[in-house]
């Protein structure tokens, strides 16, 4: 943040370099302070909440504002926003993210396979953490489909996982591969071993699930939340049982 705003490719986000030389003109680094980077997100912001209101079919004037304090408006969202020369391009990555989401819930066939596939390699190229919005939008729509009396979507739950599977091969080996990283990304881009790699996987989804307790059981977002999973799974049942 002292020394401007490029260099982003050695932390394995070329496609955050480029936006920024491009909204720069190729000019020197420059640095991006508050509130100016805060300002920039807010036509992202705008088209994110736009899309999520889209993906679940509220056209309430309320929605808008209402899906933006979810995406935006929560805990983690505020932490990350707070690096204001950061922040454009983490909301951009959320974007690409929930575009992804929106091509797969909205829409059927090889096109949109192919459209969240580089929406979501888009996406990890800009600020890799955003990613978790594709699927918490595309899980919330198989648990609260947005057609009334729809059924559980299989369809969907194998392109979530198809998609996501074929992006992170492609940033892997066609973007990342090619990349001069910083040590610390180095150190953190390392795969463990395919004997390793289910022990790792579970190891990373104990110490997710230990941290969304940490922060959420007890609170009343939090029970209303376990509340409504609770309500859905049992409707869920009594779909998959006829």
């Amino acid at each position: 943040s002292l020394s401007g705003s490029y260099d982003w490719s050695k932390d394995g986000r070329p496609l955050a370099e480029l936006i920024y030389r491009f909204l720069m003109l190729g000019s020197d680094r420059v640095m991006l302070t508050s509130p100016l980077g805060q300002l920039l997100c807010l036509p992202g912001m705008a088209v994110s909440s736009w899309l999520l209101c889209r993906v679940f079919g509220h056209r309430a004037i309320w929605a808008g504002g209402l899906a933006t304090v979810f995406l935006f408006g929560q805990p983690y969202a505020l932490q990350t926003l707070s690096y204001s020369f950061d922040a454009p391009l983490m909301v951009v990555a959320v974007l690409l993210a929930l575009a992804a989401a929106a091509c797969l819930v909205l829409l059927k066939g090889y096109r949109s396979r192919i459209g969240a596939v580089a929406l979501i390699v888009g996406s990890l190229a800009t600020y890799q953490p955003a990613n978790a919005a594709y699927w918490i939008v595309v899980l919330m729509a198989l648990l609260f489909p947005p057609d009334v009396g729809c059924r559980f979507s299989w369809r969907l739950l194998r392109d979530l996982f198809s998609c996501q599977l074929l992006a992170l091969l492609i940033y892997k080996y066609a973007l990342f591969s090619q990349l001069e990283l910083k040590d610390y990304a180095a150190h953190h881009a390392k795969l463990p071993s395919l004997f390793a790699l289910p022990g790792v996987l579970l190891a990373n989804i104990g110490t997710y699930i230990h941290r969304l307790v940490d922060d959420w059981w007890g609170t009343q977002p939090g029970l209303v939340l376990v509340a409504a999973l609770i309500v859905r799974a049992d409707r869920l049942r009594g779909h998959l049982g006829h």
